[in-house]
């Protein structure tokens, strides 16, 4: 295996992430499927040594989860709304999950993005959870 080397990205919107050198495209794919929804139960069970890749994939649990739990929170707040206001509950509720899930997809593929330039970009206020993961 080569030797990786850690050094920081200039890039002005992600400054100063570090970027691993001598990753194959193998390793940072399976960083990227840690991204993708459930996806990231596919690197935790296959590659779980490699600690690019352990990097991403806390960050795709915690992602994960915060999608399932805005999920919820939405469909709770649209039973609620939509006894009040039925039209305009049902209007209101659906611009809110297309703005959700427009939230969560541009930050995945931001979070791909990153990995397959070979960054550990840590995503804002998700990196401080998932730091917190054992794997």
């Amino acid at each position: 295996m080569e030797q990786e080397q850690t050094t920081t990205n200039s890039s002005p919107v992600f400054s100063s992430q570090p970027v691993v050198r001598g990753l194959v495209f193998e390793e940072k794919g399976f960083a990227a499927l840690s991204y993708i929804w459930l996806m990231f139960l596919v690197p935790l069970i296959l590659k779980r040594d490699h600690p690019f890749i352990v990097f991403h994939i806390k960050q795709g649990i915690v992602l994960f989860v915060a999608e399932t739990l805005a999920a919820i929170v939405l469909w709770v707040l649209g039973a609620t709304v939509s006894v009040v206001a039925p039209v305009k509950g049902f209007l209101l509720m659906q611009w809110l999950n297309r703005l959700t899930f427009l939230f969560f997809m541009l930050l995945s593929l931001a979070a791909i993005y990153q990995t397959f330039r070979g960054q550990e970009w840590k995503i804002p206020l998700l990196y401080r959870f998932a730091r917190l993961i054992k794997i």
